[in-house]
């Protein structure tokens, strides 16, 4: 019974693998990736920082920590881990909609929706792809742009409220033009 306690759930296997073997460095991503999903994001960050200083040419602890720091709030690092996913594994579709995300929130719209595109490109239903670029397209003016994104949303993900909030919004100015 005692042996069952480190697999009760993720969080206490990846703590209990990284107590057992704490250089092996999956049981350290995972860890960190389910401290991510508690939204423990600094020890997340911590830890994957560890990963990197021993291993840095690996690329799932690269874009993991690059996303950690976009939900830190640390855009410039975000910017730059995520861009080096990106040369890592250039096939990855989370790292360029993280990767435009963080563009949009510095103001950069041109970068961000080239780089939301890419991502759309490499996985046309991803969840929340769609959504990311009609939120760039409403920063930039075009509504028409946005609503069209907000429908392509909820083509792939008729559930999202998110998607359907923003395109009634959207709708209604439109209406009011």
């Amino acid at each position: 019974m005692i042996q069952g306690q480190s697999w009760k759930d993720n969080l206490s296997l990846y703590s209990n693998a990284v107590r057992v073997a704490p250089r092996n460095v999956l049981a350290r991503n995972n860890l960190a990736t389910e401290y991510t999903s508690a939204g423990r994001y600094q020890e997340a960050s911590e830890l994957l920082l560890s990963v990197l200083r021993e291993q840095p040419n690996r690329w799932l602890p690269t874009y993991n920590y690059g996303f950690v720091n976009y939900r830190l709030g640390n855009l410039p690092i975000a910017e730059e881990y995520l861009a080096r996913a990106i040369r890592m594994d250039p096939g990855e579709p989370d790292q360029y909609i993280y990767l435009g995300a963080t563009y949009l929130k510095e103001g950069q719209l041109q970068p961000a929706e080239q780089l939301v595109r890419q991502g759309i490109s490499r996985k046309p239903d991803g969840v929340g792809y769609h959504l990311v670029l009609g939120v760039i397209k409403m920063q930039q003016g075009d509504l028409v742009g946005a609503r069209d994104a907000m429908a392509e949303e909820l083509k792939y993900h008729p559930d999202s409220a998110a998607a359907q909030a923003q395109l009634q919004a959207i709708s209604a100015q439109l209406q009011k033009r």
